[in-house]
């Protein structure tokens, strides 16, 4: 095999390897809030912290209806924060759901380093603290490549009493 052949499959997994681990900065757009920052919209809305553990904060604005028929937990997607996803809400809470919608690790007012696998977790998290909390019926939806996150999540449905996973664009891999 010629010696440029070489070097040419070596730099390819060479690259591979680099955008592996530097992945996440071409996925995740993040937009990060100050600890300070005052959420203000026109729909009642509480302000949710879940504390998950040391120096992991994550963020959520709970949109409250009277007498609602149900509460959606709304995903968003992999720019902005929950501040630039909120015009999303009102497509459900016009119609008397409650929504929450919760930041990941590194958007918004969370703190914290991201994974799957942490991310995941923290929205069972979420998700169970809802539940708990509005003795609700419960949906998630999700909007682009984080739709993964919630088609992943169904064994949450046995913990919840009612869960419907709605997915906007599905897809699971960016690939």
């Amino acid at each position: 095999m010629p010696a440029a052949l070489l070097y040419i499959i070596g730099g390819i997994i060479v690259l591979t390897i680099v955008l592996y681990f530097i992945q996440d900065k071409f996925i995740f757009k993040p937009e990060r809030l100050p600890a300070d920052f005052k959420f203000n919209y026109d729909a009642p809305f509480e302000e949710l912290f879940f504390d998950i553990q040391p120096g992991v904060r994550i963020n959520g604005l709970h949109f409250y209806v009277k007498d609602p028929l149900g509460l959606i937990l709304y995903f968003h997607g992999n720019s902005r924060s929950i501040k630039g996803w909120v015009k999303y809400a009102k497509d459900f809470y016009r119609y008397r759901y409650d929504v929450v919608l919760v930041d990941y690790r590194g958007f918004g007012k969370s703190t914290g380093r991201r994974s799957e696998a942490k991310i995941l977790s923290e929205t069972a998290t979420s998700i169970l603290f809802m539940a708990q909390k509005t003795g609700s019926y419960l949906s998630a939806t999700a909007k682009n490549c984080n739709n993964s996150i919630p088609a992943k999540l169904p064994y949450c449905g046995s913990m919840v009493a009612d869960i419907i996973i709605y997915l906007r664009f599905p897809n699971t891999t960016i690939l």
